[in-house]
C-alpha cells in the first residue's frame, strides 16, 4: 500500500458523490481505486493530481457501465485508457514549470518501481496498470486470506513466501518445527489462489 493510503482512501470517498449516489461507482471505486492511484503517481503526477485521476476515472466509467462490454479483458483495457485520458489531461492543466517540481513525493515502498518525469505514452501506462493490478490483486487477497486463517499460520507464510526469509530462520524465530512452517505454506498457498480467482471474477464482473 501506498504510505497514508487509508487517508487518500477517505478523502476520495468524501468527494466522490452523495452516499445515495454511491451504488453506482463504490464497486468500481473499492477494486480499481489503488491501481489508478498507483498508475497515475508513477505517470509523476501529485498526490492532488493522482486523486483527481482518481475520482474523474471512477465517475466516468461508472456513467458508462451499463454500455461497457460484459468480457474483463476489454472492460480493462476501456478502464486503462480512461485512466491515461485523465492522466494526460492533468499533465496538460499544469503551468510550464519543471518536471521534477511535479516528482512525486511519497512513492511506493518498492524500491525497483519507476517514476515518469514527462507525459507518459500508452505504453508506459499499459505497463504501470499491468503491475499495479497484480500488486492490488494479491494485497487485496493476501488481506482477505489474513482475516480467515489462524495469526500464526498467516505469521509464517507471511515470513517464508511475503518476505522470503529461510525456513529454518521462520522455524526459529516462531518457535514452531519444520512440520508446521511446510503445512502452513501449503495451506495458505492453495487459500491464496482460490481467493486471487475469486476476486478476479469479483472485479471482472
Amino acid at each position: 500500500m501506498y504510505p497514508s493510503s487509508q487517508a487518500i482512501r477517505q478523502n476520495l470517498l468524501n468527494q466522490l458523490a452523495a452516499p445515495a449516489e454511491a451504488g453506482t461507482w463504490r464497486p468500481l471505486f473499492d477494486s480499481h481505486w489503488r491501481v489508478i492511484y498507483g498508475v497515475a503517481r508513477r505517470a509523476g503526477l501529485t498526490d492532488t493530481e493522482a486523486q483527481e485521476v482518481v475520482k474523474q476515472t471512477v465517475l466516468s466509467a461508472a456513467n458508462h457501465l451499463p454500455a461497457l462490454p460484459r468480457h474483463p479483458a476489454p472492460r480493462k483495457i476501456w478502464l486503462r485508457q480512461l485512466t491515461y485520458w485523465r492522466i494526460t489531461e492533468q499533465w496538460r492543466r499544469r503551468p510550464a514549470e519543471t518536471s521534477a517540481d511535479h516528482a512525486p513525493q511519497t512513492p511506493p515502498p518498492e524500491a525497483q518501481i519507476s517514476f515518469m518525469v514527462d507525459t507518459p505514452s500508452p505504453k508506459q501506462i499499459e505497463t504501470f496498470w499491468e503491475e499495479e493490478w497484480r500488486r492490488n490483486l494479491f494485497a487485496t487477497a493476501l488481506d482477505e486470506v489474513k482475516a480467515r486463517v489462524k495469526p500464526k499460520d498467516f505469521q509464517i507464510f507471511e515470513l517464508l513466501v511475503v518476505r522470503q526469509w529461510p525456513i529454518t530462520k521462520v522455524s526459529l524465530a516462531l518457535g514452531v518445527n519444520l512440520g508446521q512452517v511446510y503445512l502452513a505454506k501449503h495451506r495458505l498457498s492453495l487459500a491464496l489462489r482460490k481467493q486471487l480467482k475469486i476476486i478476479e471474477r469479483r472485479w471482472n464482473g
